[in-house]
């Protein structure tokens, strides 16, 4: 999925609030998953659960916590309670002891081209995970996995001109359990599908 010349060091910024967002830290587990053989991941989370934090310490990701607590975890808050600016800062403090990152992956609504551009500096590449198309995006690669009829007309004026855009279900980051699943007869008619 990712461009070969972004496969070094990796920082996924994402958060898990308790109403929402759980999936966007298991969409960044599933491509972290084909990641972190090759390259060191660093997970940065402002609101985690427990079950995810041990997630993605168990797939061999290391997790950032901004702003830590007591007991090295975060908070698992009920919404995202700062400014873009703000977090930028956080991030920025947090990654500085990392060394150079070449690619920064952005999976939140609430982070757009105010924080990326603040992040662009400490970073070599910025691809962020959207299935909005509704905020401005400051980066070099955008992945939009849903079906959206015209969306890359969506995009136009919120990326960069030379922003290159992953966009559609060809790109869709299954989980690694959805592989191993083996299917023991094949049916021979398929007579209904239910997609949600």
């Amino acid at each position: 999925m990712l461009p070969e010349e972004i496969k070094k060091n990796v920082v996924i910024r994402a958060d898990a609030f308790q109403t929402s967002g759980s999936g966007h830290i298991i969409r960044c587990l599933s491509l972290a998953y084909y990641l972190v053989d090759k390259v060191s991941v660093f997970f940065i989370c402002r609101s985690i659960s427990d079950n995810l934090y041990d997630k993605i310490l168990q797939m061999g990701c290391q997790v950032i916590i901004i702003p830590t607590n007591e007991k090295g975890r975060g908070y698992y808050y009920k919404k995202f309670s700062v400014t873009e600016i703000r977090d930028a800062i956080e991030t920025i403090g947090a990654i500085k002891n990392l060394g150079r990152i070449s690619c920064m992956i952005v999976d939140h609504y609430e982070l757009t081209a105010i924080w990326e551009k603040r992040i662009s500096k400490y970073v070599d590449k910025i691809f962020v995970m959207d299935d909005t198309a509704d905020n401005q995006h400051f980066c070099q690669y955008l992945l939009h996995e849903d079906y959206t009829p015209l969306i890359e007309k969506k995009y136009k004026g919120l990326i960069l001109n030379n922003c290159k855009l992953f966009l559609g279900p060809r790109y869709f980051l299954f989980r690694q359990e959805f592989f191993d699943i083996k299917i023991k007869e094949k049916a021979k008619v398929v007579r209904k599908i239910l997609v949600t």
